[in-house]
C-alpha cells in the first residue's frame, strides 16, 4: 500500500474526531485530500508564516500550537484535531497569520482538490461555500482592524 493510500486511510479512521471530515463520505475524501503528509514539529517550530501562499491545510495530531499576527502577537492556541490554514486555500489568499507548535508537535499536512470540489458542487452547497468564503472575507477584515488598533 502507498504512503498516499495508507495516509487517507489515517484520515478516514480518524474523521469522527476531525470537524471538517465529520459526516463526509469516505470515498469524498479519498477524491478530494491529496499530497498527504505527517510532519513532526519542535518547541517554537513555525509551521505557517504570515503572509506565505502555500494551500496546505494542517491538522493537530499530538501537541499543540500557537496562532500569531504582527510581532508575535499570540491569538490562539490550537489543540488535538483541530484544524488551521483552511482560510488561505479557500479564500485563495495569503496566509493571515504565523503558526508555531508550542510544543513538540505531530501536525497532519494536506491539500484539497479544490478544482474537483468546486466542479462538484451542487447549488446549494455552493450557497454553503458563498457563506464560508464571506465569513472568511470578515474575520480577516476584522483581524486587519485589530491590528490597525482602530477596532
Amino acid at each position: 500500500m502507498s504512503n498516499d493510500r495508507k495516509y487517507l486511510e489515517t484520515i478516514i479512521k480518524l474523521k469522527k474526531n476531525i470537524g471538517i471530515f465529520k459526516g463526509i463520505d469516505d470515498e469524498i475524501i479519498r477524491t478530494l485530500i491529496k499530497d498527504i503528509r505527517f510532519l513532526q514539529f519542535d518547541m517554537h517550530e513555525q509551521i505557517i508564516q504570515l503572509g506565505d501562499e502555500d494551500k496546505d491545510i494542517f491538522i493537530v495530531l499530538d501537541g499543540e500550537c500557537r496562532v500569531m499576527i504582527d510581532n508575535h502577537k499570540t491569538v490562539g492556541v490550537l489543540e488535538k484535531n483541530q484544524v488551521f490554514g483552511e482560510f488561505s486555500p479557500i479564500t485563495d489568499t495569503p496566509r493571515s497569520a504565523t503558526v508555531k507548535a508550542n510544543v513538540p508537535s505531530t501536525i497532519l499536512a494536506f491539500k484539497i482538490d479544490f478544482d474537483i470540489l468546486n466542479n462538484e458542487l451542487n447549488g446549494y452547497a455552493l450557497i454553503y461555500k458563498n457563506f464560508v468564503s464571506e465569513l472568511i472575507q470578515k474575520l480577516n477584515l476584522i483581524n486587519l482592524e485589530k491590528r490597525k488598533g482602530t477596532l
